[in-house]
């Protein structure tokens, strides 16, 4: 079965250059809530980091990966603007966890290591910059061939946040409203773009940059080649997420969801995870079916390197 088929894919090999451009000046309500969020100082910075250490470093590694936990440091526009040195954030989680890199408190430890990432993805783009230059890391993969149309309708309803799977449309929202996702979610949502709907990366990443307060060109490139299974160290092709176990893992009461997709705030606990409980009240189809499209996305990736 062609991704075409499945999916109703236009396939392309370059990513066009007129793309939707973001708000020159962002809507007030918005920019309130981003500066509510997160005010911008480095005195705020600073405070922002020690009370994460203090108070939640020690249970990052089991909370972070469920988005209606405060599990999360939220610093990340804070490295991205120049506020923090990531230095000064290294020293001062080694002095909580009795100077050790790989030992000593999981939470800690884990955090440390998301900083070890971001630096890595600064090296990648240095070393290999035609990742900058709307190239895959793995050039054995650029002739995949995506959904590269920014009007596709399947690409403008995830960027909605109106594609019938839940995690993802409260993620996309959250983007919208605040500016910001949490980390799991974007995985989730990248990888739904990527292997569910067959859209070029490349659309999803610059949608992110035009919307997240904390856009970094070398984390986000390689979040999302990681996530396209293009990137270095990225999942492998075959490893697709599923949107609906995702959420059903990460999200089980439905808080995250209710919060950012106050239409099913009426379906009840765990059952908000049931297609046929959304569809009585109204909600979005799924605008895919999961395992017909990542099937398909399936046999026209290892086409499009050979395999």
């Amino acid at each position: 079965m062609q991704l075409q088929t499945a999916v109703e894919a236009v396939s392309l090999h370059e990513v066009p250059h007129v793309l939707p451009q973001p708000h020159e000046n962002p809507p007030q309500a918005l920019m309130d809530r981003v500066l509510a969020t997160f005010p911008a100082s480095e005195k705020d910075a600073l405070y922002r980091l020690d009370m994460f250490l203090r108070e939640r470093g020690k249970g990052y590694n089991a909370n972070r990966d469920f988005p209606a936990k405060n599990g999360t440091a939220k610093l990340s526009p804070y490295f991205t603007l120049g506020l923090l040195s990531p230095r000064v954030a290294l020293v001062k989680a080694l002095a909580l966890n009795a100077g050790k890199y790989d030992s000593g408190s999981d939470g800690i430890v884990t955090w440390i290591s998301e900083l070890c990432w971001r630096d890595f993805y600064r090296n990648i783009l240095i070393e290999f910059p035609q990742v900058s230059k709307n190239k895959p890391f793995k050039l054995e993969t650029d002739l995949v061939s995506w959904t590269t149309d920014p009007q596709n309708a399947l690409f403008q309803k995830w960027c909605a946040g109106t594609t019938g799977y839940p995690i993802v449309d409260a993620g996309m929202r959250q983007l919208l409203q605040e500016g910001w996702m949490h980390n799991r979610v974007r995985m989730i949502t990248a990888s739904f773009l990527t292997k569910d709907l067959g859209v070029d990366w490349r659309l999803g990443e610059r949608h992110f940059m035009r919307n997240l307060v904390d856009g970094d060109l070398a984390s986000n490139n390689g979040g999302w080649q990681w996530a396209a299974s293009t990137g270095t160290d990225s999942q492998p092709y075959f490893r697709i997420f599923n949107p609906s176990l995702q959420s059903e893992r990460f999200d089980p009461d439905g808080a995250y969801i209710r919060k950012y997709v106050p239409e099913l705030a009426g379906v009840k606990g765990k059952e908000i995870h049931d297609p046929k409980h959304r569809n009585k009240i109204g909600y979005a189809a799924q605008i895919v079916d999961h395992k017909v499209a990542s099937k398909a996305f399936l046999e026209v990736f290892k086409k499009g390197i050979g395999k």
